[in-house]
């Protein structure tokens, strides 16, 4: 995959250079998220994986190249995925809307201003009885409610554990793929619900708890008197989030909650559709199309 990858952009490449278009573009290469340790990946030695709030979940590397950067270096300041959107907006002369979570990041690339941001919420995801979120203001880190992934995976490890599993082979039916998606997951009771006549069981459930959970968004307060988990880190000195700081600076877990519940009201459901059976990739020469991933 690596090498056809490496092909690939080598041949948009080639055809910025043909075209005579490459000294006016710039060539952006990221990530969407960590690792998945389930699989064969590795997030070593940041903790936590794909899906999780955890930096080895959503730190990822990256690189910009174009011949509109006058000299090569390393960018040290915070960015968030949202900000490519700004950033190459404002490359291309648009308008970004004030709406927008973004901030353009063009200058402070090209190291002619200091970081456009200091701070920035990575996720706000709950329902009517889980809160999982996690903001940074500086060097400081809050997570709420994480519970999954607070291990640290070496190389290699989910090799082994990959070779070990007893996995279904190809033939597999259609249906035993739907069941094995919404298996051991019992729908809630729940207090609004929507016409489910026309939606699969799985996307049933996720829009009433969506619905439910956003109708309804200063219930989220309650967890935190039922003791709802709270770490803090210093993610200068401690990048793989091995010390809880939460006891020691109170202040700080305080700031950061508020900074949260300002942003709750502004939260948005999750778009997570149902697979569609019909992009299949064994029905197309086990290629991934639209509607299956």
């Amino acid at each position: 995959m690596v090498s056809a990858l490496d092909d690939a952009v080598g041949i948009v490449v080639s055809a910025l250079r043909s075209s005579g278009l490459y000294n006016n573009s710039v060539i952006v290469f990221t990530s969407d998220n960590g690792g998945s340790t389930k699989g064969a990946g590795s997030n070593w030695p940041l903790k936590g994986h794909k899906s999780t709030l955890w930096e080895g979940g959503v730190r990822v590397p990256g690189f910009v190249h174009s011949p509109l950067l006058s000299s090569p270096g390393v960018y040290r300041g915070l960015f968030h995925a949202v900000d490519w959107f700004a950033t190459i907006a404002g490359l291309a002369g648009a308008a970004v809307p004030p709406e927008v979570d973004g901030v353009d990041q063009w200058a402070a690339l090209a190291g002619r201003e200091a970081p456009a941001r200091d701070s920035f919420v990575y996720n706000i995801a709950y329902s009517q009885d889980a809160l999982k979120a996690a903001v940074r203001e500086g060097d400081y880190k809050l997570v709420v409610g994480e519970t999954r992934g607070n291990v640290w995976v070496k190389p290699g490890i989910a090799e082994q554990r990959l070779a070990q599993k007893n996995r279904k082979d190809d033939e597999t039916d259609e249906e035993e793929i739907r069941e094995e998606k919404i298996r051991g997951e019992e729908e809630t009771t729940q207090e609004f619900m929507i016409n489910c006549d026309a939606l699969s069981r799985k996307d049933c459930r996720n829009r009433n708890k969506e619905i439910n959970a956003y109708r309804s968004y200063k219930k989220v307060k309650d967890f935190f008197k039922d003791g709802l988990e709270l770490r803090l880190y210093d993610l200068h000195s401690d990048p793989n989030e091995k010390e809880d700081l939460s006891a020691l600076h109170p202040g700080m877990v305080r700031s950061l909650l508020r900074r949260l519940l300002q942003e709750l009201p502004r939260a948005q459901a999750s778009d997570n559709p149902p697979m569609d059976m019909a992009g299949d990739p064994r029905r197309f020469g086990s290629v991934w199309s639209p509607g299956w991933c």
